[in-house]
């Protein structure tokens, strides 16, 4: 196994920059070996890795999906 640098340092990406990277590194394989594997975690990637959306498809919808975003609110 390669090994794997990653940048978790928050001004990059956020509160989620170390989960986005490693994603980044691990979705794309799993997409080809246990789809079904991401497709239960489609909500999760999407919001921890927004780069990856194109990659993975929304199989659930959340609740702030049915809401316009101006009602939305960060809890």
């Amino acid at each position: 196994m390669d090994t794997i640098f990653i940048d978790a340092d928050r001004r990059i990406g956020g509160p989620y920059t170390l989960a986005a990277a490693l994603l980044g590194h691990l979705v794309p394989a799993e997409l080809e070996r246990r789809p079904e594997l991401v497709a239960a975690h489609d909500i999760e990637i999407r919001a921890a890795a927004p780069h990856l959306r194109d990659r993975v498809p929304l199989r659930r919808r959340s609740l702030a999906d049915t809401l316009p975003r101006e009602q939305r609110v960060l809890v």
